[in-house]
């Protein structure tokens, strides 16, 4: 059985939000996809970018890698860098089951750091950061 896409990018946000020092952050500003523009900041835009079940010689195990990306979107290097660094903690020390998945080990293969104008007209800027996470998974939850 291959692993849902859907289970994981649920499970991610599902485990972003629950994490206390991602949540005094952001509060519960974490989106997939894409966020409101009404959106205040600091805020978490999450998507799987890709998949690949992982195979033996006799097919499939029930385990897939996927590479998420989670942009993190601040109104000041601060705020972003202490939205980057609770993300990355979350992820970095979590392994169990959230939702219908079971994250075995998720690892930061990445973290781009931008500074661009709004697109709304004004002056201010973005602060961002792009954080490319390999998460090893599975819908098969252990009992």
């Amino acid at each position: 059985m291959s692993a849902d896409s859907d289970d994981l990018e649920k499970a991610i946000g599902a485990l972003l939000a629950a994490d206390a020092g991602v949540a005094a952050i952001v509060g519960t500003r974490i989106y997939i996809e894409s966020a409101p523009n009404s959106a205040a900041t600091p805020y978490i835009i999450f998507h799987e970018t890709s998949q690949v079940p992982d195979e033996s010689i006799g097919g499939e195990i029930g385990l897939s890698t996927a590479e998420i990306q989670i942009d993190v979107y601040a109104d000041t290097t601060i705020a972003r860098q202490n939205a980057t660094r609770a993300v990355k903690h979350a992820l970095s020390h979590f392994h169990g089951a959230r939702g219908n998945a079971f994250i075995n080990r998720t690892t930061i293969s990445g973290i781009i750091k931008s500074v661009s104008d709004k697109l709304d007209g004004t002056e201010a800027t973005w602060h961002k950061s792009e954080i490319t996470a390999d998460v090893i998974y599975s819908t098969d939850i252990p009992s």
